[in-house]
C-alpha cells in the first residue's frame, strides 16, 4: 500500500474505530471549516482507494486481535446478545454475568452487626431493546431508511 499522510492515517483510524466520517475529518484532518465542507471532504477521502484500503486493513487487524488474542468472534458477541434478550430479569442476581450493577440498602433494627436487616436489593441488567437493536445491526436485518425531501433547507433563527 502506498503511504498516506499522518492526518489521513488518524482519519482512517477514527473511521475504523467507528467514528463518523465528518467527525473524523474535523478532528483529525481539518479542524476549521463548516460541517458541509467537512462532509464533502470526508466523502472524497472515503472514495480514495488508498484511504479505503487502509480502513479495511485496520478493521481486519482489529477483528484479528479480537479473535486471535482475546478469543472473541462475531458469534461470541451474537450469543451474548441473545443471552441478554432471552434471560428473564428475575433470574439475574449479583453473581450473574449479566449483572451490571448491584446495590443493597439495609436498615439496622438493633445494636451490633447481627441485628442488621437487608431492606432492598437492586440489580441492573443490560437493556433488552439495545441488545435486539445491536443484534439486528450485526445480522443486517435493518432495511435502509428512505427519506423524501424536496432539497430545500429550512433555517430557524432564534433570538436569545
Amino acid at each position: 500500500m502506498l503511504p498516506i499522510s499522518p492526518k489521513h492515517e488518524k482519519f482512517c483510524q477514527g473511521i475504523a474505530a467507528g467514528q463518523f466520517a465528518c467527525a473524523a475529518y474535523l478532528e483529525h484532518v481539518s479542524q476549521g471549516g463548516t460541517t458541509k465542507t467537512a462532509m464533502e471532504a470526508a466523502s472524497r477521502l472515503l472514495a480514495d482507494c488508498k484511504i479505503a484500503a487502509r480502513i479495511a486493513e485496520l478493521q481486519t487487524s482489529f477483528a484479528e486481535v479480537l479473535e486471535k488474542k482475546l478469543g472473541v468472534k462475531r458469534e461470541t458477541i451474537a450469543r451474548s446478545l441473545v443471552e441478554i434478550i432471552k434471560t428473564p430479569v428475575g433470574e439475574v442476581d449479583e453473581t450473574s454475568p449479566l449483572c451490571q450493577e448491584y446495590k443493597r440498602s439495609r436498615r439496622v433494627t438493633g445494636a451490633g452487626e447481627d441485628a442488621a436487616e437487608w431492606q432492598t436489593e437492586h440489580v441492573k441488567t443490560p437493556s433488552k431493546i439495545d441488545a435486539i437493536d445491536r443484534l439486528n445491526k450485526m445480522a443486517g436485518w435493518y432495511e435502509p431508511e428512505l427519506h423524501d425531501h424536496d432539497g430545500r433547507i429550512v433555517i430557524e433563527v432564534r433570538n436569545l
